[in-house]
């Protein structure tokens, strides 16, 4: 893995963090409940940081 895709998943993962502070904050406001919160905020956390990163790889090997 070259720098620039060191930093492209670094970003990546930093911005699922933040994410994952305001969704789960949601979540907890919707369904008041701590473990519902934790389910429903990693699990779209997870999916989206995967998601990320592949994209940013995909679009840095484009001219």
């Amino acid at each position: 893995m070259g720098g620039e895709e060191m930093t492209s998943l670094k970003k990546s993962v930093l911005y699922r963090i933040y994410s994952l502070i305001i969704m789960g904050a949601f979540f907890y406001f919707i369904t008041g409940s701590v473990k519902q919160m934790t389910f429903f905020a990693l699990g779209i956390e997870i999916v989206k940081t995967i998601q990320y990163h592949v994209f940013e790889v995909l679009w840095s090997r484009f001219p």
